[in-house]
């Protein structure tokens, strides 16, 4: 709050309003090739066949790559995620080969002439179609990926995470409630549209040695991942990162720089670079998580909260990524900032047919917290009460418990909502109002919000 309002000067803010910043794409060398992404037309299909002859076959291309050359699944959490697919295809816009030639636009023609063959499979739309018992199975071996922490996959369903929150006695806590809401909510997948789209450049030296220059947010864990996944000494891992041309926390996943590095090992180890268009930033990169989500709320006529049930699933896409965190994250905070004694909460981490979720700024905070917020609009609605007052009564203070139990030492909800009721009267009555709006045009129990970034494409038919 002390620095709200304040310029605070930014390091790079010279280079940038002059052009001397470089990003990932401004970096160049003279024996330098190029690759370019062959996409799947399909959300989900089993690859039959690809066919790379004339594309291999054109002067200049040094070589196509495509999964079965390196069947390695990777992941942070999860190994469920091959650098290029193979077998099959989990969402539209994966990548199924990639070309490397001498020059960008030159892998781009060679790109066109590979034909594929697909079978196209179901197409699971939402995470809760994913859960119904019907429902294709997009992972048909999860129970054999290795894990690594972080992720609790249930074999045999959709499920690729599981946090389940238990507090109190929930018996009780809806006992002692006089008042019951509940609420409906859901956000689609959507892209972090950074300015500058991912791009990375990785030579595979004959010595070991491994050089990666990338837009990423971390460079330090592709070391880690390079070693695991790989087998790559750490030591030989050298990761250079410029600026980043915006993250939002899209660029903090491993995406590019896998197939890069695949791309030189399979051209001699010569230095590869892939600079993503926007059309494929936006739908074959990582995304923003898409969320189904149920909020139920107990409390006594006078706006105690006595009990919480938190439904949350999570859209996560073909894959599991860092959306198995982002998961966690939700569910070990679904109150958000009030104390409530009696809590249970369910999210899942649901595979659909969409592009995979990873980190958006506030890391899963925000969606849930959108809905537990919304609810208690619903329920200072139905009490009667002024939404700041109730939010007031229920704020978490020090010595309160989190939903995991744990205890809470300090707090700054009380010092908000002090600052709150003593603001000018003037703003207070603004804000006041501007709540007494949003109250007089809530009529039902059930919301939906779709996001207002930029929405995925999923499909399941060949683009036109």
């Amino acid at each position: 709050m002390e620095t709200v309002g304040k310029a605070v000067p930014r390091v790079e803010s010279r280079e940038k309003v002059s052009g001397l910043a470089r990003y990932a794409n401004d970096c160049q060398s003279p024996d330098q090739l190029h690759g370019w992404l062959v996409t799947s037309p399909y959300a989900h299909a089993r690859i039959v066949a690809i066919d790379c002859a004339a594309a291999r076959a054109l002067s200049g291309v040094h070589a196509v790559v495509t999964g079965e050359d390196y069947p390695v699944l990777t992941g942070n959490f999860l190994a469920d995620r091959p650098p290029i697919a193979f077998g099959k295809v989990r969402y539209f816009g994966e990548p199924v080969a990639v070309v490397v030639a001498e020059t960008e636009r030159l892998a781009k023609h060679a790109a066109s002439l590979i034909r594929l063959e697909l079978e196209p499979l179901p197409v699971v739309q939402s995470p809760s179609e994913a859960l119904k018992p019907d429902a294709r199975l997009i992972h048909e071996d999860l129970g054999a990926y290795r894990t690594f922490g972080g992720a609790q996959p249930v074999p045999g369903t959709n499920i690729c995470n599981r946090v389940r929150i238990r507090k109190g006695d929930m018996e009780a806590g809806w006992a002692a409630g006089e008042v019951t809401v509940e609420g409906s909510y859901a956000f689609d997948t959507s892209d972090h549209a950074a300015m500058e789209p991912r791009c990375s450049i990785v030579e595979a030296m004959p010595d070991g040695m491994i050089e990666v220059t990338t837009s990423t947010q971390d460079p330090f864990i592709l070391k880690r991942l390079f070693n695991r996944f790989f087998g790559a000494d750490q030591a030989k891992v050298i990761v250079h990162a410029p600026l980043v041309g915006g993250g939002f926390g899209g660029k903090g996943s491993v995406f590019l720089e896998y197939v890069a590095y695949l791309a030189s090992l399979a051209s001699g180890g010569r230095p590869v670079k892939i600079n993503n268009t926007r059309e494929t930033d936006i739908v074959s990169a990582p995304c923003h998580i898409g969320l189904e989500a149920r909020v139920k709320l107990g409390a006594t006529r006078d706006g105690k909260l006595t009990a919480a049930e938190f439904t949350l699933l999570f859209d996560n896409g073909g894959y599991a990524d860092n959306g198995t965190i982002v998961v966690q994250s939700a569910a070990v905070d679904c109150t958000g900032p009030y104390r409530i004694d009696n809590v249970h909460c369910d999210a899942l981490a649901v595979y659909t047919n969409h592009p995979y979720a990873t980190a958006f700024r506030g890391f899963g905070h925000l969606e849930n917290h959108f809905c537990i917020e919304r609810t208690m609009d619903l329920l200072a609605k139905k009490l009667g009460l002024d939404p700041l007052e109730l939010r007031a009564r229920n704020a978490i203070l020090p010595g309160d418990t989190t939903p995991t139990q744990a205890p809470l030492n300090r707090s700054k909800a009380a010092r908000c909502w002090t600052r709150r009721t003593t603001q000018p009267a003037s703003s207070s009555a603004t804000l006041r109002s501007s709540w007494a709006c949003r109250r007089a045009s809530s009529t039902t129990t059930t919301a939906s919000c779709s996001s207002a970034r930029i929405p995925r494409r999923s499909s399941a038919s060949p683009r036109s």
